[in-house]
């Protein structure tokens, strides 16, 4: 009986370190992906500050060429469009966070869970 309760409480260590190991790579793969969404987030804002300093230069040389005047328009949307995927790529980062903070959770409760059940068993 004893050698039962054994192998059970060893397959059970078992499947909790299993577990443990692909939240382990669940939660780097979130900090990757995290990174990477800020790395876009930080490229896409420069973008956009570009832009913005384009279209307040077009602005004030509006005046003195009116070719400029699609130049702005251009920049405005690109603007726009930048601003969109900034939106975007925020939103992703938030979502990437909550997993992130999900799986780490997760990964305490699944500790505390396997050391309960390790002083259970001394």
């Amino acid at each position: 009986m004893a050698d039962a309760e054994e192998k059970n409480s060893s397959h059970n260590i078992d499947r909790l370190k299993s577990d443990n190991a692909f939240l382990l790579e669940s939660m780097q793969e979130l900090l990757e992906k995290n990174s990477i969404a800020e790395e876009k987030v930080k490229s896409q804002m420069k973008k956009n500050d570009d832009l913005r300093n384009d279209i307040k230069r077009a602005t004030r040389m509006m005046s003195k060429d009116m070719g400029l005047k699609v130049m702005l328009g251009e920049a405005q949307k690109s603007n726009q469009e930048l601003t969109k995927e900034v939106d975007e790529l925020r939103k992703a980062k938030a979502i990437l966070k909550k997993d992130l903070a999900s799986a780490t959770k997760l990964m305490a409760a699944m500790q505390k869970r396997e050391e309960r059940q390790a002083m259970a068993e001394d």
